[in-house]
């Protein structure tokens, strides 16, 4: 870790330990009149791509509650879903920040920017690092978000959770909906505050041209998307390279499925490789969508989201391509391992499929955090909440939801 890193990091903890000396006091959540009088909410949007998703419900709530507010965002590049934030136009202005590699001056830079802005109300959730915004946080007059009882987890050791005067707790072993997780910010905050969770809610992508092209006839095959790769860092929610390609073999056997192998640039060779394993008697009914090749703009979502709008079914591990396939409403086959179902199940079980085995060691990553003192996706040498799901479970899934496509 370079000095200049060190050095912020030092100077960070000594605005945590003095604002935990003048901690405020909770206030109750504002009335209809009082939310008027807000105009600027700035909300910390450092999220994955799957709960860039699962918070646009939330975000709408707020709109609907502080009618006279604009909403901005604070967030990292490094993450997806910025992408998934601008596509849905519910932001006047998008500022980010690599708390990361930030030095000692560019973080007081971004602090003194934020303050500049005048914000009247932050919103936090449980990924916000608010421990590198102190100064700026002081000067917001309605600061609202997550408190974390995980304060023996390295990561949340240090949050400033005092700093909250809308708190809204969490513990580490609830079983709720991430949708819930976010209304709980909303109904501490606001008086009467609710959080929709119709499909519309979590809508963001509203070009539908491509959506079935006119070559698409009563009799024509059923066209598939297929998230048959995650990035290294989420190795351990993969079901298997080799079980979608059989998975993809069957699809195109007895469905005559037209396959579309989704990723992005990093993993195009290895959905190469898939497709040519599908198609190795000759066909051509697997292809690979890796849009925009080493670019992970807004637009090479847009182009995911329209091959996935052009779909009749998706079908991948449990990722943040998932959530994009149910908020565009194409029906949905999802493999869960080891991360935390009761947080990101589907809403829609008629509609949706979610596949999973209910074993004593899962879930074991929850809360952005892995558990301890059992087993983990860094010790497990089974892997059983994903080897024991079988292709016949997903082929059925699969089949069950191409025969309610109308």
């Amino acid at each position: 870790m370079r000095l200049s890193r060190l050095i912020n990091l030092a100077a960070a903890f000594g605005e945590i330990a003095l604002s935990r000396a003048f901690p405020p006091k909770a206030k109750p959540p504002m009335n209809a009149q009082e939310r008027l009088q807000i105009r600027r909410i700035l909300v910390f949007g450092y999220l994955g791509l799957g709960d860039g998703v699962m918070i646009l419900p939330t975000l709408r709530a707020l709109k609907e509650l502080f009618p006279n507010a604009t909403l901005d965002f604070i967030g990292s590049k490094r993450t997806a879903a910025y992408h998934v934030l601008k596509l849905s136009e519910l932001f006047s202005a998008m500022h980010f920040f690599e708390f990361k590699d930030a030095t000692l001056r560019e973080r007081r830079e971004m602090n003194h920017f934020l303050a500049k802005q005048g914000y009247d109300c932050v919103f936090c959730s449980y990924t916000a690092p608010i421990e590198h915004f102190v100064p700026f946080l002081k000067t917001v007059p309605h600061r609202a978000g997550h408190t974390l009882a995980v304060k023996n987890a390295r990561k949340t050791r240090f949050r400033p959770d005092w700093l909250l005067q809308y708190p809204a707790a969490l513990q580490p072993d609830e079983q709720i909906h991430e949708t819930e997780r976010y209304a709980r910010i909303v109904r501490a905050l606001a008086e009467g505050g609710n959080v929709p969770t119709s499909e519309t809610a979590f809508r963001f992508f509203t070009n539908t041209a491509t959506a079935k092209t006119e070559t698409t006839k009563a009799a024509a095959a059923p066209r598939i998307a297929i998230h048959a790769a995650v990035s290294p860092l989420l190795a351990w929610k993969n079901w298997g390279t080799e079980r979608f390609v059989e998975l993809g073999k069957r699809l195109a056997q007895e469905y005559s499925a037209e396959i579309t192998l989704l990723g992005d640039a990093s993993e195009r060779e290895l959905l190469e490789q898939v497709a040519s394993e599908i198609n190795g008697n000759g066909t051509t009914q697997a292809r690979v969508s890796t849009p925009r090749p080493g670019d992970h703009s807004t637009e090479s979502l847009a182009e995911t989201c329209r091959v996935l709008l052009a779909s009749d079914v998706f079908v991948g591990n449990e990722s943040g391509v998932g959530h994009i396939a149910m908020a565009l409403g194409v029906r949905a086959v999802r493999i869960f391992g080891m991360t935390d179902y009761a947080s990101f199940r589907t809403l829609n079980a008629d509609k949706h499929a979610d596949i999973r085995k209910d074993l004593p060691c899962s879930p074991c990553f929850v809360l952005g955090n892995i558990k301890q003192n059992s087993l983990n996706m860094t010790n497990c040498g089974h892997r059983n909440c994903l080897n024991t799901i079988t292709v016949d479970e997903v082929f059925a899934a699969v089949a069950q939801k191409l025969a309610l496509v109308t």
